[in-house]
């Protein structure tokens, strides 16, 4: 049996998952230009989906621009910083979390702690 790869065109950047790649290469159906090449993923692509009962959750302000952070995940906004605009916002992926730990330069630790280890990403 073959290997499977993500593939890409040279061309138009069209993605087939999990294909099979002969030795001269597949001819892309789009576009018919280029061929498909391998896919190579880096390390850094966490976008795998959390389920919602375990998604990292904050309550954002765009009126203060600023960011708080409920005790739970499932807490409802207190009626003071509803008035004040704040709104829920999910972080469905780690990808999402490493995005909103740079932009509001903040670090999530439980997003970042290894069971085995008792230690969070600073080593703690």
């Amino acid at each position: 049996m073959p290997a499977l790869h993500d593939l890409q065109c040279s061309a138009c950047g069209d993605i087939q998952t999990a294909a099979p790649l002969s030795r001269e290469g597949k001819r892309c159906p789009n576009c018919r230009r280029g061929r498909f090449e391998i896919l190579w993923h880096t390390h850094s692509q966490r976008d795998a989906a959390v389920h919602t009962k375990e998604r990292s959750v904050v309550w954002y302000s765009t009126k203060e621009g600023k960011h708080q952070f409920p005790g739970r995940n499932d807490a409802p906004i207190p009626d003071r910083l509803r008035q004040r605009g704040y709104e829920r916002k999910e972080l469905p992926s780690l990808r999402s979390i490493e995005q909103f730990e740079k932009q509001a330069k903040v670090a999530s630790h439980i997003a970042w702690w290894d069971r085995g280890t008792g230690h969070d990403f600073d080593g703690d």
